[in-house]
C-alpha cells in the first residue's frame, strides 16, 4: 500500500509582525528578493485554500518577515525534512499539538 503523498509549503514575507527589510546587512540590496517577499502571499493563500478545498493534507507554516533566499530557507531547513523524512505520524506541527489542524501560522523564528 502506498504512503499518502506529504506537502510541506512555507513562506516569509512581511506580515503585521513583521516586515521585510528592503535592505539586510547579512544579505545586501536584493529588490527581486524584497519584491517577491512582499508579493507572494496572495499566491501562497490560494494555493492554500486550492489543497483545503480538495481535502489535501499538508503542512503550511508563515515565517513572518523572513525573506525568500537562501539564507532564511537554510535557518528553517529542519522543519519540511522533519515532515518529509520522519515516519509517518511521528512529526507533529505545533499546530497539530494544540488541536487546531496541520496548515498552521506561526513564526519559526523565535
Amino acid at each position: 500500500r502506498a504512503c499518502p503523498p506529504r506537502i510541506y509549503l512555507d513562506n516569509g514575507g512581511s506580515t503585521t509582525e513583521a516586515s521585510v527589510p528592503l535592505f539586510d546587512w547579512e544579505d545586501g540590496f536584493s529588490p527581486g528578493f524584497w519584491w517577491l517577499d512582499t508579493t507572494l502571499q496572495p499566491g501562497v493563500d490560494a494555493m492554500c485554500a486550492a489543497l483545503r478545498m480538495h481535502q489535501v493534507d499538508f503542512d503550511y507554516r508563515r515565517v513572518p518577515g523572513a525573506r525568500h533566499n537562501e539564507r532564511a530557507w537554510g535557518a528553517r531547513i529542519d522543519q519540511p525534512l522533519r515532515h518529509l523524512l520522519e515516519p509517518q505520524g511521528a512529526y507533529k506541527t505545533r499546530g497539530e499539538a494544540a488541536g487546531i489542524g496541520k496548515a498552521v501560522v506561526e513564526d519559526l523564528l523565535e
